[in-house]
């Protein structure tokens, strides 16, 4: 029995840089699919139907509009990726399945985990077996309200 408890302490993913993994993928569905195609996400103001937008209607307000929803995959991980618009600034909510995420947000079960990577803006958080991660140019001060807002109305 010890060797097993051994075996599996041992054998255990590295949990801070499964996160970064997460991190850097997100940031590249923002940046290659975000972005990139902008002009045609914008082509979807007003058109999306509630049900797809339901799990980031919360940040929708007057300065803040849903251009898209979709599914993408990038290096085998799949990723619901609503893009939106603040302010002028491009917005990338992605919500992925993660049952490993969590364990890297140990501190509270309402944590959320900051970071900057290449320019951009990453907060992080867990929502039972899945991570949401919210990816923008806003200050970390904005992205972080977004990304509060969001685990709120979720928790709530």
């Amino acid at each position: 029995m010890v060797f097993s408890l051994t075996f599996a302490f041992l054998h255990q993913p590295n949990q801070t840089g499964y996160a970064a993994e997460l991190s850097k993928k997100a940031i590249n569905r923002h940046e290659d699919c975000g972005l990139k195609h902008l002009q045609q996400w914008e082509e979807n103001i007003g058109k999306i139907s509630a049900e797809k937008i339901a799990f980031v209607k919360p940040l929708q307000n007057a300065d803040t509009q849903i251009l898209e929803v979709h599914d993408c995959e990038f290096e085998g991980k799949l990723f619901t990726h609503y893009i939106l618009r603040r302010n002028g600034k491009i917005i990338s909510v992605l919500k992925t399945e993660s049952k490993s995420f969590s364990q890297t947000n140990s501190n509270t079960a309402d944590s959320i985990v900051c970071e900057r990577e290449k320019g951009l803006q990453i907060s992080r958080f867990a929502v039972g077996e899945e991570s949401v991660f919210v990816v923008s140019n806003m200050s970390e001060a904005d992205n972080l309200g977004l990304a509060r807002t969001l685990s709120d109305s979720i928790k709530s």
